[in-house]
């Protein structure tokens, strides 16, 4: 049972509750992004890499 003394308690504990799952919220959300960046980066490079291996082959090819 809460005391009238108790409610600015347990309003910053809800608070500080709410606040605690936002900045999950925000860590989960950048680790994602972060990720996903990390893996286009790595596409694109490794298609561009791609893509140069194969224009070397058809420069070697002339020669």
């Amino acid at each position: 049972m809460l005391l009238k003394s108790d409610l600015p308690r347990a309003a910053l504990a809800k608070q500080i509750y709410a606040n605690s799952i936002q900045v999950r919220l925000a860590c989960a959300i950048r680790f994602v992004l972060t990720r996903s960046v990390s893996f286009l980066t790595y596409a694109a490079i490794s298609a561009l890499n791609d893509q140069l291996a194969v224009l070397g082959e058809d420069d070697h090819s002339f020669a």
